[in-house]
């Protein structure tokens, strides 16, 4: 990496900035769960790191230094008048895979791909602002202890003990399962009886898919916790449930955008579905659902990698991969 290069090389700069922004991105997404404001606070950091990279003085990584610069502007958009008084779920993100490499080469890629699921982005944003950034920097990007309480202006011993109530509350969020991989095969025959229960408006079928321990995200702000809570959702939405399920990876997970029918005898798309697909339970032989994001909001399903519009239903589809 040329973080070495002296500050009066004009085109080094420049060249690390490039190098940095998409690391840059995921750690500001993953602390303030919008993509808007992730890439407007992304924009922010680089200008922010342009201005001061000639008092940069090498002690620490071009990398690391600048992570600290974007650590401490999402830490003060986070505890702005404005964010603490908003109450909305993130938003989806097309694809984690661009995002793989934006991370110190030691960082396995598998983990960054884990700290990129919607899943981990949803439970993140329950966490304060304090305890999302010590998860993130120890956790995430592998920090010491150390390093993480100069990139906060705290010492060793508080930032220890926000990341063990942080990761108290993460265990508490998230129950233990085993989320299947979206190139799984019990994965996608999940989303296959998943999408058929709900084109066919079965609402005893579509909650076959749930426990007592699930939740269904229903965005922006609605969140729905076991089988109970869950059959109000249902009982509400059933009737204008989709007609057609197109598979799409977002954030690197298996979900589908949602297709309606339009007056003309078309399909147009009005939402995505994200769901976290647990393993079977020891014993058992069918998977569930862990965790499930609807989004019907045009900036959220405007991401899948679908056509807004299709000419006509594909006939006898009710998912297509």
């Amino acid at each position: 990496m040329p973080h070495d290069a002296p500050p009066s090389e004009p085109k080094a700069i420049d060249a690390l900035l490039e190098e940095v922004w998409p690391g840059l991105f995921a750690l500001c997404y993953r602390l303030v769960g919008s993509v808007e404001d992730a890439e407007d606070l992304t924009q922010d950091s680089l200008i922010k790191i342009a201005n001061a990279y000639d008092r940069f003085e090498g002690r620490s990584a071009f990398r690391t230094w600048a992570y600290r610069i974007a650590t401490n502007t999402c830490y003060n958009f986070l505890t702005s008048a404005r964010k603490r008084r908003e109450v909305v779920l993130p938003d989806p993100l097309e694809t984690a895979d661009e995002f793989l490499a934006a991370t110190d080469p030691d960082t396995d890629a598998d983990d960054i791909r884990e700290s990129l699921e919607f899943s981990f982005i949803c439970v993140l944003q329950e966490l304060s602002p304090l305890q999302r950034l010590v998860v993130v920097l120890r956790d995430v990007l592998g920090w010491s202890v150390t390093q993480t309480a100069e990139a906060l202006g705290s010492a060793p011993a508080p930032v220890k003990n926000i990341h063990s109530r942080a990761r108290k509350r993460l265990r508490e969020l998230r129950p233990g399962h085993t989320t299947l991989e979206p190139t799984d095969p019990l994965a996608e025959g999940f989303m296959r009886d998943y999408a058929k229960a709900h084109v066919e408006k079965d609402i005893d079928a579509c909650l076959s898919f749930y426990g007592d321990e699930s939740t269904l995200y229903a965005f922006p702000t609605r969140k729905y916790v076991g089988v109970a809570e869950i059959r109000e959702y249902y009982a509400a939405m059933l009737p204008m449930m989709p007609t057609l399920f197109v598979g799409v990876k977002m954030n690197g997970s298996l979900g589908a955008a949602c297709y309606h029918p339009t007056p003309d005898g078309g399909l147009m798309r009005t939402g995505v579905v994200i769901p976290e697909i647990a393993a079977p339970r020891p014993g058992e032989d069918t998977p569930y659902i862990a965790q499930v994001f609807w989004a019907q909001e045009p900036e959220h399903h405007e991401r899948a990698n679908t056509p807004d519009e299709l000419a006509e239903a594909p006939k006898d589809a009710r998912y297509l991969l």
